[in-house]
């Protein structure tokens, strides 16, 4: 039997090697960074579709990565065994081999966004009814975040492509990185995907400042309202990692299997 994998929340499955393809629905990926730390967190919801039937089933899933002293996720187009893309592996690769966090993330949008567009050029020959839901996904095709340290500071990154033409195919690409222009105080609440809970959640903590007093709570909550909000798509438990200024990594919440380890 064959599955179409629903990425919703950062979807890093240990069986996506198995699934023909896979195509993004609603994700809920969190990353806080202040001077003193960043932190990732994850939901547990993933959603499985026959592709010969349709049919749609739901569990759970482990959505974080470690790559080397990195923690990464991912949500959408996480796999295609037809032009063998594996965002994963890119991803650690780049971050393995390259000399800073910035370098990193030049190579790994180059790469990805090549793979992304050829990935879809072969489903839209092979799969086209796979293609045609990621083509009317009006989210991103692929999302992408990554948390670490470089040169003593903590960083944060999250980067996404949506379909913005078909004739021929091209994305459009979003980023936000922390620190970096859009944040010169390197402080960022960034999360994307099914997020509505999320942000009505933010906006009521804004006018008192305690995102930053007590950014653990916020995550965690956060996550915990918006699996309440739309069940189906996102739930509890949530996987929580932070890494603090002296680059040691703390487990505020991990399940069994969590992270996925890349080395």
């Amino acid at each position: 039997m064959t599955y179409l994998i629903r990425i919703v929340g950062v979807i890093l499955l240990h069986c996506y090697l198995l699934t023909a393809n896979q195509t993004a629905n609603a994700t809920v990926l969190m990353i806080l960074v202040s001077p003193q730390f960043v932190i990732m967190g994850a939901d547990s919801r993933v959603n499985y579709i026959d592709l010969s039937t349709h049919q749609e089933t739901s569990g759970d899933a482990v959505k974080i990565f470690k790559s080397g002293e990195y923690f990464f996720g991912l949500a959408g187009m996480v796999g295609n065994p037809g032009t063998n893309f594996n965002p994963s592996h890119v991803i650690h690769k780049h971050l393995k081999t390259s000399s800073n966090f910035n370098d990193a993330i030049i190579k790994i949008k180059k790469e990805i966004q090549e793979e992304v567009l050829t990935a879809l050029e072969n489903q839209r020959k092979t799969n086209p009814k796979v293609f045609n839901l990621n083509k009317n996904n009006p989210g991103n095709i692929l999302s992408i975040g990554i948390i670490g340290m470089d040169n003593g500071q903590p960083m944060g990154y999250m980067l996404g492509y949506q379909i913005t033409g078909f004739d021929p195919l091209t994305l459009k690409e979003e980023e936000l990185i922390c620190p970096g222009s859009a944040y010169p105080n390197g402080m960022a609440t960034m999360y994307v995907g099914e997020t509505e809970a999320v942000k009505i959640y933010s906006d009521s903590l804004k006018a008192t400042g305690q995102i930053s007093h007590d950014p653990i709570d916020f995550i965690n909550n956060s996550i915990a309202l918006q699996a309440q909000s739309t069940p189906k798509t996102v739930g509890l438990p949530a996987d929580i990692v932070a890494i603090n200024l002296h680059g040691e990594v703390i487990w505020i919440q991990q399940k069994v299997g969590c992270p996925i380890e890349m080395d």
